[in-house]
């Protein structure tokens, strides 16, 4: 009986060991954030960024002035078409 228990916890111990694991140290890389450039637009534009949620999902509006308020994509767009048409 004696013998069985000291072997079941070896083997107990052993098991429980083997699936310890160490890891190796974790090198972390550089990364670029990037940011979203109709948000910067409306930023560099003195626009202030407004979250909204429509139909159960987050919209961002670019409001430049008290009673004027853009979806932050269609206000970029329409600022840039040059671009788009070459």
């Amino acid at each position: 009986m004696n013998v069985k228990m000291i072997l079941m916890g070896i083997g107990l111990s052993a098991l429980v060991s083997g699936c310890a694991d160490v890891q190796e140290k974790y090198d972390v890389g550089e990364y670029t954030a990037v940011s979203n450039p109709a948000s910067v637009y409306c930023v560099e534009q003195e626009g202030e960024l407004v979250m909204v949620t429509e139909a159960g999902k987050r919209v961002t509006y670019c409001k430049l002035s008290d009673d004027e308020m853009v979806e932050q994509w269609e206000y970029f767009r329409e600022n840039h078409k040059e671009e788009k048409e070459m």
